[in-house]
């Protein structure tokens, strides 16, 4: 009787689409210039960045060529969201989290959050996201698109 009932418990956590607090998990749809490779960061800037705000459940926000994107707030990357990134006419990369598909495949790649809130993702291989993971923080900037 209790498994039973641990089981419709579990059925039901996993497929309500929210987390614990049990707020709509937010999607963020990162879209690329073609053809993007490098690293790009969203930035926090309250008097010039941009409003970004849900279209059903859909955060769209478009990367430029130079690979800064900046935001007004950056709240909502703060909370429980998924993450996807698209190029610029709808071909969408695999998150490199998880098996791609061969060692060339390009795919999107979270890096890190610095203290100040600065987010930084990746659009590469695996081998080049792992030779940016291990560099340091301060240095991913030369991973941006040469201007």
């Amino acid at each position: 009787m209790y498994s039973r009932r641990l089981i419709a418990l579990f059925i039901v956590l996993f497929n309500s689409g929210s987390d614990a607090r049990d707020e709509p998990i937010l999607k963020h749809e990162f879209i690329l210039p073609p053809d993007y490779r490098g690293a790009f960061k969203v930035v926090q800037d309250k008097k010039t960045g941009e409003v970004i705000a849900p279209i059903g459940g859909v955060i769209k926000v478009s990367v430029p060529a130079s690979g800064i994107v900046v935001l007004k707030s950056t709240e909502s990357l703060e909370k429980w969201h998924k993450a996807i990134a698209v190029y610029k006419g709808g071909t969408a990369l695999p998150f490199g989290i998880g098996v791609l598909p061969n060692k060339e495949s390009v795919a999107f790649f979270n890096l890190w959050t610095e203290a100040d809130g600065t987010i930084y993702y990746f659009i590469g291989t695996k081998a080049q996201f792992d030779k940016v993971q291990k560099s340091t923080p301060w240095k991913v900037d030369e991973y941006l698109p040469k201007k």
